[in-house]
């Protein structure tokens, strides 16, 4: 009776299985998977929603800035001082690279043209996906913090936005990394 929820984390449909399985001795106890998540890796796309929508098992999408790519803040080859990448040195590269590079300049194009923040953009596409229950904001402080719960508040993107914004993805591979 002490447990709450229980949950898996960076798993494939194999994994979801075995929690669904779990779940079928405990009816009463939610079940939760956490992933990344993101425009850079929207893998989540292909083989867990649907299986998340069926079964009933939350899914909470973690890392949906990319470690903080999907902020801008690493473009042109910027590094901010206080930034991750600076702090741990090729920790990050997995969507660090010439695609995923490209495809944050292709996603701020359609950023300035709906005058939206790229962070907003990330934030909300998640929010699109119906299997998404909760969204893990890893702000360093406060103000991003506030932004994060901002854009999230707003809910999910229009269809217009999120047609163009699916239309830049299927112009990458499914992974930027």
């Amino acid at each position: 009776g002490l447990c709450k929820s229980v949950g898996i984390s960076n798993e494939t449909a194999v994994g979801l299985f075995c929690l669904k399985k779990i779940g079928e001795f405990n009816k009463e106890v939610p079940l939760y998977i956490q992933n990344s998540y993101n425009l850079l890796s929207p893998t989540v796309d292909i083989n867990i929603s649907e299986f998340c929508m069926a079964t009933n098992i939350n899914l909470q999408a973690h890392s949906p800035l990319a470690f903080g790519v999907l902020s801008g803040k690493y473009r042109n080859n910027s590094l901010p001082k206080d930034s991750r990448r600076f702090l741990y040195p090729n920790y990050f590269d997995r969507y660090y690279n010439e695609s995923s590079k490209k495809l944050v300049t292709s996603l701020s194009k359609v950023c300035e043209f709906f005058d939206l923040d790229l962070v907003e953009l990330s934030y909300r596409y998640l929010l699109n996906n119906p299997a998404v229950s909760e969204i893990i904001i890893g702000g360093k402080n406060i103000p991003q913090i506030d932004k994060a719960l901002e854009y999230v508040a707003k809910g999910k993107l229009s269809s217009e936005i999120y047609d163009e914004v699916f239309h830049v993805l299927s112009n990458f591979s499914i992974t930027a990394w």
